[in-house]
């Protein structure tokens, strides 16, 4: 695992992660340079040096390769083979308990 994973997750977002616990999810936005919003997606802390960021786009992924590369740290950013889905809306829990 990367030894400075939980500090560029932090710096990826204007949010204070420093008192995430394992297991514990939240949501972030990420953000540029420049204040702006580059994606507002859940994190999830999945071990001690391992951060899931559930992204809306793959831009966002770029970003954080791209926010890797020029951050000096040991970090590894990659892509797990995992496919989440959403369902929202008046009718979701139905919809969930039908079809689990």
């Amino acid at each position: 695992l990367a030894a400075d994973a939980s500090e560029f997750t932090n710096r990826l977002t204007c949010r204070d992660l420093t008192k995430c616990a394992i297991g514990q999810g939240k949501y972030v936005l990420i953000t540029a340079e420049d204040g702006g919003i580059v994606n507002d997606p859940v994190l999830l802390r999945i071990e001690e040096s391992r951060w899931w960021l559930a992204l809306a786009d793959a831009d966002a992924g770029l970003w954080a390769r791209g926010a890797a590369v020029s951050s000096g740290l040991d970090v590894k950013v990659r892509e797990p083979d995992v496919h989440p889905v959403q369902v929202q809306g008046p009718k979701s829990k139905d919809t969930l308990v039908t079809l689990f």
